[in-house]
């Protein structure tokens, strides 16, 4: 939009919050933003024994946690605490390294507690201070942040403006969204708009957490050369923006009817995480478990051999976005994930025309695991178990400010994944009720008798609060699909419905996912619906690392050289298909083709190129219908070692890292949604 100008400082509504500089190195600005914590708002808690001899006890002193405009419980690095002692040691919650219990300071969501020496007084002023970003230049275009939103755009905070000088064509309006975020308490802003010195927009609006607002200003009939756009913000302090500006003309059409020749096809890609494939009937599952899902599958493009190429969902998404097998990509541990030299399906299609946008339920699909890359506007959820109808009505806000270029909307939901909920309100309660009987029956057994039959009928039971959060998923997606059909949505845009991986209820005595990539994790749903396609099923092999150069092919699109992948409507040769884990245990690998699988398992120091060999096959299986992975036919059967030889060659050319990879800090804010998924320290 033009060039840009910050001019102005940030100074009315800020007394008692002090402001440092705190560019990073990496090329992203911000600022310290440090608040004062008298010694009155501090309540004394309990005391912590030390267990080190001699060492004393800690008293423990809590305040409310201030608000800022950073994601609750951020990294402590992005934190500080210091008085005119000094400065306290920051300690991540649960740390290990936390058992001689060291004074210092605990972030928690709602609460920081401090440490001191028993009878060691609070300080009369104590300093939270905590990082918050300005955002950075990508690509010629600046990208902010304001807690759960990161996107192309100004960040203007209160008392600050920004200038854009700019050609106005005739016939068009200006659109934005605008975000306001308190820094230290809530209060209130007004956001300006001024074209030539005259006032357009004057809006004001609460600090408080709370849904971006979108506005379609008029502009000059006739255009205007080399106009002056300012933006500015006053108010209580606040992080603000101008998320998305552009200037769009003002008739636009809609989805499938737009006053010009379209040449690109919307896109949609939902994925439901941990969404076994056998929910859906068109997999061998109850039709009862998923009735709409399944009545659209009839109507769609359906592969009925797809598999993911991971086990669990940072290596599966990494894969889907930049088609890539997990040993190329990397992402296959939750300290690192994927180079931005590797190209994503989001950059692809930014690049192409089209208007970018993501709402995802966070943790490992993050801007922290680089998977905002190429999304305009990327919304990440504050807490980890947001309900799905909250997701799905920000998906519905971000199709609403349609700007006439066709969109790339990719919609995540962890509503299937751990802990199970059920029924439309998302009732952990039963799941909770289960755990403690779980728990009175682990404490009840005696460590002699056979608990595998009362654990079965755990697994059974655990199972079904699982299908039955399939079924809500599938009664709230089959509502949406509809009010996508009165949009006119699909008169020329696509659907592409997939999951990451499934989950294990004590098949092959496992439960969860991670370790072997048995079909009970590596089955996943996927079909494609909409636009000129005319329903059928497709038995090839297929996987997640097709998805990337499909929906780039309903582009019209050439894929990039780096993605393996192929594009599906056209493919019709059998291939096979390669699921890869790795963790601390070892290397667990395994290739479908056609009708056979096998699975291989090596230790951990084994490059992932040379686990497929003979020394390390573990299992082998015929998967003819119905029979699934029951009977393990390795060693008995020909076949597994003419599969192997086959197609060991391709996997050791495959399995070679492209890029070198991202390290991510899992501390904070991240850590606690990844427990609350689940995944432990």
């Amino acid at each position: 939009m033009g060039s840009q100008e910050l001019v102005g400082q940030l100074g009315p509504g800020w007394a008692g919050i002090g402001l440092r500089p705190g560019d990073r190195d990496d090329g992203v600005r911000g600022l310290w933003v440090e608040l004062v914590l008298p010694r009155e708002q501090w309540k004394k808690q309990g005391l912590i024994q030390r267990p080190a001899p001699g060492a004393g006890k800690l008293r423990v002193w809590s305040v409310p946690r201030p608000p800022t405009a950073g994601f609750r419980g951020q990294a402590a690095e992005r934190c500080r605490l210091f008085s005119v002692a000094g400065e306290y040691e920051a300690i991540e919650p649960r740390a290990r390294e936390d058992k001689e219990k060291r004074p210092g300071f605990v972030l928690h969501d709602a609460s920081i507690l401090l440490r001191l020496p028993e009878g060691e007084p609070v300080p009369d002023e104590v300093v939270f201070a905590t990082w918050i970003e300005r955002g950075q230049d990508v690509g010629g275009n600046w990208r902010a942040a304001a807690r759960e939103i990161v996107c192309e755009g100004l960040p203007v905070w209160s008392g600050e403006q920004a200038v854009l000088t700019l050609d106005l064509p005739a016939q068009s309006v200006l659109m934005f969204s605008t975000v306001a975020r308190a820094v230290a308490r809530e209060g209130q802003v007004v956001f300006r708009v001024e074209l030539d010195g005259e006032p357009i927009l004057e809006s004001a609006r609460s600090t408080a957490a709370g849904r971006s607002r979108a506005h379609v200003l008029a502009l000059p009939a006739g255009g205007r050369r080399a106009s002056e756009l300012r933006f500015s913000v006053s108010g209580d302090p606040a992080v603000c923006l101008f998320a998305n500006p552009w200037v769009v003309p003002a008739e636009r059409g809609s989805f499938g009817e737009r006053p010009w020749e379209q040449e690109r096809p919307d896109l949609l890609l939902f994925l439901a995480d941990t969404f076994r494939a056998d929910n859906m009937s068109a997999y061998g599952g109850d039709s009862q478990t998923c009735p709409e899902l399944n009545s659209l599958a009839d109507e769609s493009v359906l592969f009925v051999n797809a598999r993911s190429n991971g086990v669990w969902t940072l290596p599966s998404h990494a894969s889907m976005f930049t088609g890539l097998l997990p040993p190329q990509h990397g992402a296959i541990w939750r300290s690192v994930t994927f180079s931005d030299e590797l190209v994503t399906l989001a950059e692809h299609l930014r690049r192409s025309g089209y208007r970018t946008c993501a709402v995802t339920d966070s943790a490992f699909v993050s801007r922290a695991y680089g998977m905002d890359r190429g999304f305009e506007w990327f919304e990440e959820a504050e807490h980890a178990l947001r309900d799905l109808r909250s997701t799905l009505a920000a998906a519905d806000e971000l199709l609403a400010r349609d700007d006439g270029r066709p969109i790339f909307l990719f919609v995540h939901t962890y509503r299937t994944h751990e802990p199970y909920r059920l029924g439309p309100e998302e009732d952990t309660g039963p799941r909770d009720e289960f755990q403690e009987r779980v728990a009175q029956a682990l404490r009840a057994w005696d460590g002699k008798a056979d608990p595998s039959e009362r654990f079965a009928a755990f697994s059974e039971e655990l199972m079904s609060l699982y299908r039955g959060g399939a079924t809500a998923l599938d009664a709230r997606f089959g509502e949406w699909y509809s009010t996508l059909l009165e949009r006119g949505f699909f008169e020329r845009g696509y659907l592409a419905f997939t999951s990451d991986h499934g989950e294990a209820f004590g098949e092959h005595g496992q439960r969860g996912h991670g370790r072997m990539p048995h079909d009970e994790k590596v089955r996943i749903p996927f079909f494609l619906h909409g636009g000129d396609l005319s329903p059928r099923r497709v038995s090839v092999g297929v996987s997640l690392v097709d998805l990337a150069p499909t929906m780039s092919a309903l582009a019209g699109l050439s894929a990039p050289d780096t993605w393996i992948g192929r594009p599906l409507l056209a493919l019709q040769e059998q291939r096979p298909v390669f699921s890869f884990n790795w963790n601390e245990e070892g290397t667990y690998f395994a290739v479908t083709s056609g009708t056979r699988k096998l699975l291989a398992r090596s230790p951990a120091d084994v490059e992932p190129a040379y686990v497929f060999s003979e020394e390390y096959l573990l299992e082998a299986y015929e998967l003819s219908e119905g029979s699934g992975e029951t009977d393990n036919v390795l060693g008995e059967a020909a076949w597994s070692q003419e599969l192997l030889y086959e197609c060991a060659p391709l996997w050791r050319r495959l399995a070679r890292p492209q890029a070198s990879v991202s390290q991510v800090e899992v501390s904070g804010d991240l850590a606690e949604k990844l427990r609350a998924l689940g995944y432990g320290d």
